[in-house]
């Protein structure tokens, strides 16, 4: 009598392969299990959900068999939380599969995992910075375009555009910081006329602000009102509009806060759709003629 075979080899082939695979899909979700935080990218969907124009792109290509990608998988989704697709910045957090997406990986030259790559208007760059939280964060902020124009004067900048809300980060640094660009590139704030004053300009357009600050609010209100280096000061209604100075931390979210109480987004107006009349066909409830029958 031939021995008794148990286990896995007890099972016909067909049934064996298919265990695997479902332990292969239980691994893949326990690294990265559903969530609205980021997307799982496949051959199928990346045309419709990558599109840098729209915004920046990190994507992981991971193997679920792989101890590093094991051990970046929690840096990577807290990462992706900062951006999460409610805060309406210009951000996208995405996740591969190499072991189920072989040619999507293959396509974009992924010869090791984890592999992380950042997809912009300029193209795919791999990154290579430090597998952390902090490194993923600031390498996605850097990979954000700077939608705000330089303002020298505030003046002229109130009256282009004279009837936009306006934002202005007046910095002591040459160029604007990450968090702001991705605030100015968010589509929920598309409404807004952005600006940006550097090292060079910031004294005088501060001095300029002051003086309209004097204006409006008092000489007592000013003292506290600018903050010593970097400030956000919005003007929700453009050109006619009082200043108004952030207090809420130089932060994503306290710039997000700001925003949405001083410059929240525009409500699309809703069309009437009138009485409804309920005359017999063919002719008016109101007693009017028949289009192409003579009134008697």
């Amino acid at each position: 009598m031939a021995p008794r075979a148990y286990g896995l080899l007890a099972l016909p082939l067909r049934a064996v392969l298919l265990l695997l695979l479902a332990l292969v899909g239980l691994v893949s979700a326990a690294h990265f299990p559903p969530s609205d935080t980021y997307t799982h990218i496949t051959s199928a969907n990346i045309r419709d959900k990558v599109r840098p124009a729209e915004a920046s792109w990190v994507l992981l290509f991971y193997a679920p068999w792989c101890g590093h990608c094991t051990s970046l998988a929690p840096e990577y989704i807290a990462a992706a939380k900062e951006f999460h697709p409610s805060k309406g910045l210009a951000v996208r957090f995405g996740v591969v599969n190499c072991d189920v997406e072989k040619p999507l990986c293959d396509r974009y030259k992924v010869q090791g995992f984890p592999t992380v790559k950042i997809q912009t208007l300029k193209g795919m760059e791999d990154y290579t910075g430090p597998r952390s939280r902090i490194g993923l964060t600031n390498a996605a902020l850097s990979s954000i375009n700077n939608n705000s124009r330089p303002v020298k004067s505030v003046d002229q900048y109130l009256h282009e555009n004279p009837y936009h809300g306006k934002v202005l980060l007046v910095s002591d640094k040459l160029s604007a910081s990450p968090g702001y660009r991705s605030i100015t590139n968010a589509p929920r704030f598309s409404h807004v006329d952005f600006g940006f004053t550097g090292q060079r300009d910031a004294q005088a357009v501060r001095d300029e602000i002051t003086q309209m600050l004097l204006t409006h609010a008092g000489e007592g209100n000013i003292a506290a009102a600018l903050p010593e280096k970097a400030f956000v000061v919005a003007f929700p209604k453009g050109c006619n509009d009082t200043p108004v100075i952030m207090t809420e931390p130089m932060s994503i979210s306290g710039m997000i806060s700001f925003m949405a109480s001083h410059l929240p987004e525009p409500k699309i107006p809703t069309v009437s759709k009138g009485p409804t009349y309920r005359g017999k066909r063919g002719s008016s409830s109101a007693g009017a003629p028949v289009a192409g029958k003579p009134a008697r």
